[in-house]
């Protein structure tokens, strides 16, 4: 039996980390790099000079160590200097890598049948067809509730995924079918917990849903079965659900499905091809800036009354008929009290002049405009 004692450099460095909201993924990364790193040492990282961190980086590339794995581990041992030990100068001393870029394993629309239709169970058959029918990530399938399904909207919402974002995916009608058929054959221990609190795809653990690994492991006793030879992970449906549409790119354009909504039936899937121009302008139309978020499902734009509401609207914002009889009469007492009053005459009662009213005030009080200064008499001496 070993227990893990936690030093005060290691509980100091937890604490930067929660203050700073990183997830739990984050701080399990950052803390084992810094293990790494005191291991590598022989001592506590807070005598490290700054030739200890260029031999580790160089342990690290003549290891054979990945670059995106040397760039976190990095990122960890950075955090640690610049924040919790605010040596900054020993974090201006670690550097990263650029890492190369790749293009993803797909999966064929023919293999991806194949797969969905070998899986060993409804429960894996949904949750891939989730992965794959809406784009979801394998951390976002496992954690889905009840509350997350919109099926009057056809949406699901995405809470608080990676990145700390929130997003909507279209749910389709065979999905919302699918699930529906999950739900009714679905059994867990849950029957305390509110309905909408529940878990889709409940774990082995009470309360807890199904872990990614569980999953990952469906995905792949899936594709042995389904016969695929390529090196492909869970992830690898997501990128097929992106690039499902994409039919060819040639001289000609680009050549796409898209979905008429006004057609009932398979008849509704159709194909255009536009030149590679006007393609990437129209595909800009929807690409939203930074900071901005679609809001097409909600409003007068939804999809369920979106042509009973813009009617509404245009009905509301349509100005009255005013008859012509009231307009003129509207004009003539308008004219009526524009003129101009006929001003009140005071005359002086010494001169007979008119008198200009600068000010009115009550009796008692003090008047606000002061009276012109007299002007200095001139004399002149004729002496």
């Amino acid at each position: 039996m070993s227990i893990d004692v936690v030093s005060p450099l290691r509980q100091r460095m937890i604490e930067d980390m929660t203050a700073r909201k990183l997830g739990a993924g984050t701080q399990r990364l950052h803390i084992s790099s810094c293990k790494r790193f005191a291991a590598f040492l022989q001592r506590s990282p807070d005598t490290v000079t700054v030739e200890d961190i260029r031999r580790f980086q160089l342990h690290l590339a003549e290891t054979g160590t990945s670059i995106c794995n040397r760039n976190r581990i990095m990122t960890g041992v950075r955090f640690l200097f610049r924040v919790t030990l605010r040596r900054l100068d020993l974090a201006a001393e670690i550097y990263h890598l650029r890492e190369p870029q790749k293009i993803p394993q797909v999966l064929s629309p023919d293999e991806t049948r194949r797969l969905l239709a070998v899986a060993s169970s409804l429960k894996a058959r949904v949750m891939l067809s989730l992965s794959y029918g809406c784009g979801l990530r394998v951390g976002e399938v496992v954690r889905l509730k009840v509350k997350h399904i919109d099926s009057a909207q056809k949406i699901i919402r995405i809470e608080q995924s990676k990145g700390r974002k929130d997003r909507n995916v279209m749910l389709s009608p065979e999905m919302l079918d699918l699930l529906r058929q999950w739900w009714k054959a679905r059994v867990a221990f849950d029957s305390k917990t509110p309905i909408q609190e529940r878990w889709l795809f409940p774990g082995r653990r009470p309360g807890q849903p199904m872990t990614r690994r569980q999953l990952s492991r469906l995905f792949h006793e899936a594709a042995n079965d389904a016969g695929i030879k390529k090196s492909v992970t869970l992830h690898a449906l997501r990128h097929s659900f992106a690039n499902r549409r994409l039919i060819a790119s040639n001289d000609k354009g680009v050549t796409f499905k898209w979905k008429d909504y006004r057609v009932e039936g398979p008849a509704r899937y159709k194909m255009m091809t536009l030149a590679t121009g006007e393609f990437i302008r129209r595909f800009l139309m929807h690409v939203l800036p930074a900071g901005f978020h679609r809001i097409r499902y909600y409003g007068l734009l939804a999809s369920g009354k979106r042509a009973e509401n813009i009617a509404r609207a245009r009905e509301l914002l349509t100005p009255p008929m005013i008859p012509i009889d009231a307009i003129k009469a509207i004009s003539g007492n308008a004219s009526e009290q524009t003129a101009e009053p006929q001003a009140e005459r005071h005359p002086c009662p010494c001169g007979g002049g008119p008198m200009i009213i600068i000010e009115r005030f009550e009796r008692g009080c003090q008047p606000k405009h002061q009276p012109s200064p007299v002007p200095a008499a001139i004399r002149i001496d004729t002496s």
